[in-house]
């Protein structure tokens, strides 16, 4: 009976260490400034330019404007040209810094993902094979 006392303190002590183990690596991440804050939705909010000159503005109230959105790319087989399209949006998270924004029109929707570039936020979706690397961007409108 004293065995397993000693086994259980052992591994109590055991998922001590790893869990004062996870506390540090989780802190020495969150201090490298080389990594891009989390998204929320006021990094999103205003005019987003795509790649094949569509616009997209996302607004407070979680509604969207599109013009020309490429949905032939983005939800091939249902549609074959640029729309135009109003509808809502969300953002979802995966993980620590992954993110989609979710777009639905009408009855359907379609996600597209939220990533960094030279500490800038793009809104983007896979083409192809996300190995590939071949996407429709979305880049931010800047007023001048």
């Amino acid at each position: 009976m004293s065995i397993r006392r000693g086994e259980t303190g052992v591994v109590r002590l055991r998922r001590v260490h790893a869990y004062g183990f996870s506390v540090v690596l989780v802190g020495v991440l969150a201090s490298c400034s080389s990594l891009p804050k989390r998204v929320n939705d006021d990094d999103l909010i205003g005019e987003w330019r795509g790649s094949g000159g569509a616009l997209l503005t996302l607004d407070l109230r979680h509604r969207f404007v599109a013009k020309r959105l490429p949905l032939q790319i983005i939800a091939s087989g249902s549609y074959y040209a640029p729309r135009d399209a109003t509808g809502s949006w969300y953002i979802e998270r995966r993980g620590l810094e992954a993110a989609r924004l979710n777009l639905s029109i009408k009855r359907s929707g379609f996600q597209l993902v939220i990533g960094n570039e030279n500490s800038h936020w793009v809104i983007f979706y896979y083409i192809t094979d996300p190995d590939l690397d071949k996407r429709y961007v979305f880049r931010r409108v800047i007023s001048e």
